[in-house]
């Protein structure tokens, strides 16, 4: 009789860990769910802040090219072919 009590005994105790083991890891992949969901969240606002900032500077840039032509185009005849040779190289 004793051995039944030990081995039920034994039986709730491995069902007992079995189940903090799942409330575990349900906790764990929670936990690793919202981290993830947070890091795309500041992935996305950097993205968006990133082709923000892209946009302002190519305004700007469109701008100088409106303003100087001539010398826009004088800096591409000159910078133009010195880039190619680094890029080839």
């Amino acid at each position: 009789d004793d051995v039944r009590h030990d081995a039920k005994a034994v039986k709730d105790d491995v069902k007992h860990l079995a189940s903090d083991a799942a409330s575990a890891a349900k906790s764990s992949a929670a936990a690793g769910r919202d981290a993830i969901h947070d890091g795309a969240d500041r992935a996305l606002e950097t993205a968006k802040s990133a082709a923000e900032t892209a946009g302002q500077m190519h305004e700007q840039m469109c701008g100088c090219v409106r303003r100087n032509p001539t010398a826009s185009v004088l800096v591409a005849l000159g910078v133009g072919p010195l880039l190619g040779r680094a890029l080839v190289r």
